[in-house]
Formats: C-alpha cells, structure tokens, sequence
C-alpha cells in the first residue's frame, strides 16, 4: 500500500478533530477515508462555476501523481529501472498534461 495516502488521510483526520471537533475517523461530518469527495461536494455550496469539477480533477490527479511518484520509489528499491523510469514519466505526464507549451505554465 501506498503510505503517502495514509499521510493525506491523517491530515484531514488532524483537521476533522483540532478545526470541526469531529468525532475520532470523521472529517466534514464523513469518514475521513472519504475526504477528497467530501470536499468537491461541499464546493457545490460556493455557487462559484466549476469549482468543483477542477477541485475533482486536481484531487484526482495529485492523488494518482504521488501514487506514480511512490511507485518510483518502490521500483528504485527493487532495482528495476525501466519500470521506475516508466512511473516518473507517467507521474510528470499527469502533471504536466496535454498540449502545454514547454516553458509555459498556461494549458
């Protein structure tokens, strides 16, 4: 398993119990394992056009980037380059995205 999910789910555990005095597992009124839909569904009460959809697809994305990123690591320690190699080009592909102008941070 990926332990960078783990780092994430006690983030929003810390925040659901210190910030909103959640009960122990709750962030939002939601399990905490729950928290990246727990947040693009409370978007949907700021009334701002497509924040939603781009919080949805930012979470989604970060979140398979730092699984190709941890995937890196564990291939590196298994001493398999070309599948290490292939999961960094995989993670800078999903961060970088489609028909980006070298240099230039507008899509």
């Amino acid at each position: 398993e990926n332990p960078y999910y783990y780092i994430f789910k006690h983030a929003f555990l810390v925040l659901g119990n210190a910030a909103e005095h959640e009960t122990t597992g709750m962030f939002d009124g939601a399990p905490v394992e729950k928290y990246a839909d727990t947040i693009v569904n409370d978007l949907f009460d700021l009334k701002v056009e497509n924040i939603e959809t781009e919080a949805a697809l930012v979470m989604n994305v970060w979140m398979a980037v730092v699984n190709q990123l941890f995937q890196v690591l564990a291939e590196c320690r298994a001493q398999d380059k070309e599948f290490s190699m292939a999961a960094l080009d995989k993670a800078a592909a999903l961060w970088i995205g489609a028909q980006q102008e070298e240099g230039s941070n507008d899509l």
